[in-house]
């Protein structure tokens, strides 16, 4: 029987708060909403860093993918040139590439910043939309609650106005009933209350070591791989710009060599080799 009365008895508040929702309305506290307002503006801002930062990742990933692809294409198209001094640049190169791409290397520029960016941004980001989420949980909670303590105390003051004996049994079970519910709406209220206070009095500062954290491990990934690409430069810029070597400046040299040719009047030489010892 207690089984049939207290399934009765949830079937009755669940018909009691869904006219109440209809017909009442739920209670609207300006202040709460407020601070709900900025806790879900709050949750959608650390969500979206999230994906951004993946997306960052993804880029990452790409980068590296590039830069090897570059690195090999290179090394095999100048492995053919007979020159020892280009041949080592080329090892050298793929060399500093590895130290930025290799995933597998735990010292490699890519390999640090995943284990930075994981352990310093993604992994607290996943605790706080995780977190949110409960919280979101308890506000929907908070809100039936809410609703059943209101209409527990307002039948409480049925009784009342109905001037009935404290003695009455319809008093008694109304009286407990509003007690009841009000001790289940304080417990989640209480909860609820010190973690919006607590999120609001620390949102800035989260955001903020987000954005200090991630402009910090952006500058550590660019600065290592450009540490690794300087180790391999030359001492000086010796070599002439790719830009002074186009075809349209290598025409001009073309030009005087054609017209020296005229000039001194050189023989018809129909052999290739014999015209570049010439050359040589």
């Amino acid at each position: 029987m207690d089984g049939v009365e207290e399934q009765f008895s949830h079937m009755n508040m669940e018909w009691k708060v869904m006219k109440e929702k209809f017909f009442a309305g739920e209670p609207v506290d300006p202040v709460f909403e407020g601070i709900v307002k900025d806790f879900i503006s709050f949750d959608l801002t650390l969500q979206d860093i999230f994906k951004k930062v993946e997306v960052f990742m993804k880029g990452v990933d790409s980068l590296a993918d590039g830069l090897v692809v570059l690195a090999e294409s290179t090394t095999q198209g100048l492995a053919a040139v007979d020159d020892p001094l280009i041949k080592a640049d080329c090892c050298k190169m793929k060399e500093a590439t590895n130290a930025i791409t290799r995933a597998d290397a735990p010292h490699s520029a890519i390999a640090k910043l995943r284990r930075d960016m994981d352990f310093n941004i993604m992994n607290p980001l996943r605790s706080h939309v995780l977190n949110n989420k409960n919280m979101k949980a308890y506000l929907e909670k908070r809100r039936r609650r809410l609703l059943e303590f209101n209409i527990a105390k307002r039948e409480f003051e049925n009784c009342q106005s109905r001037n009935l004996s404290q003695t009455d049994r319809r008093y008694l079970s109304a009286q407990s009933q509003m007690e009841s519910t009000k001790m289940a709406f304080h417990e989640v209220d209480k909860h609820i209350f010190e973690w919006l206070y607590i999120l609001e009095e620390y949102k800035g500062d989260i955001l903020d070591s987000c954005l200090q954290t991630l402009k910090y491990l952006q500058y550590e990934f660019f600065a290592t791989s450009a540490h690794s690409i300087s180790s391999v430069l030359p001492a000086r810029m010796e070599f002439r710009p790719m830009v002074e070597m186009t075809p349209e400046h290598l025409e001009a040299q073309v030009e005087m060599s054609l017209q020296e040719a005229e000039e001194n009047e050189e023989e018809v030489v129909t052999d290739f080799s014999v015209r570049l010892i010439e050359k040589l």
